[in-house]
C-alpha cells in the first residue's frame, strides 16, 4: 500500500492547530466566560453558584480570566498543540 502524501498530514496538523486556536474563544464564550465576566444563566454561572459561591479559585478563575482578557500566548500555544495533536491522530486513525 502506498504511503499517504506528506501534505495530507501537514494539512491536518496545521488545520487542527488553527481550528483549535480559533475555536477556543468561542468555546469559552459559549460556556459563559465572556469579556464582561461570567454570563448570567450560563454553565459557568451555574458552576460558580454550585461550587464556588462568590469566591473562585483554580481552573474556574483561569477560565474566567481567559474569557475576560483573552487566551494569551500560553493558551494559544496549548490550543495549537492540542489541535495539531488531534489532527495528527485523526490522520493516523484514518489510515
Amino acid at each position: 500500500m502506498k504511503d499517504e502524501p506528506m501534505w495530507k498530514t501537514v494539512a491536518l496538523v496545521v488545520g487542527g492547530a488553527g481550528l483549535a486556536v480559533a475555536a477556543t474563544p468561542l468555546v469559552l464564550a459559549g460556556l459563559g466566560f465572556t469579556a464582561g465576566g461570567v454570563a448570567a444563566g450560563s454553565l459557568a454561572a451555574a458552576t460558580q453558584s454550585a461550587f464556588y459561591g462568590g469566591a473562585t479559585t483554580g481552573a474556574f478563575s483561569a477560565l474566567q480570566s481567559a474569557g475576560v482578557l483573552g487566551v494569551g500566548a500560553l493558551g494559544t500555544t496549548v490550543a495549537a498543540a492540542t489541535g495539531a495533536t488531534a489532527g495528527k491522530l485523526t490522520h493516523a486513525h484514518a489510515k
